[in-house]
């Protein structure tokens, strides 16, 4: 049982390394689920959106601190956009599902007689799961980047 996250699924800006650690995750977990079923081994992978945790402060905290480093030329090119993604995360924590509902989703995988590969939880990771499947995309990037404003 591996738990990722809907970052890697759906990329946002200045979350990057993040982003790309779930979707690494995700990879290994597939590749487990390969390596390890001739043993009869299953390997699920629990996505989740926004929980209600205290990286939502720290991370605010932690942006806060950037964007004041940030240097005159710095803040022209990224401030407003790192303020935004700053809202963006607020509103996000704000709708962020308890810590409970992903913990029901791992003991489902878990218990499961034939649990599934993947578990999105929460309506925000459902949501933009679909939208990156359905949209081309420069349509997906265009609604990624008017969240921030551009």
């Amino acid at each position: 049982m591996n738990v990722g996250s809907i970052g890697g699924r759906v990329g946002q800006a200045f979350v990057g390394a993040y982003c790309g650690s779930k979707a690494a995750l995700r990879m290994t977990s597939a590749v487990l689920r390969r390596e390890l079923s001739p043993w009869g081994i299953w390997v699920a992978c629990v996505e989740p959106g926004a929980i209600a945790t205290e990286i939502w402060s720290k991370g605010d905290a932690a942006s806060a601190d950037l964007v004041s480093g940030l240097s005159d030329e710095g803040r022209a090119l990224y401030g407003r956009r790192m303020e935004r993604m700053r809202s963006l995360a607020g509103r996000q924590a704000s709708h962020a599902i308890t810590t409970d509902k992903v913990a029901e989703r791992i003991d489902h995988a878990l218990s499961a007689r034939r649990p599934r590969a993947y578990y999105l939880v929460g309506p925000d990771a459902h949501v933009a799961d679909t939208l990156q499947r359905v949209l081309p995309v420069r349509a997906m990037d265009g609604v990624m980047s008017r969240m921030l404003g551009v």
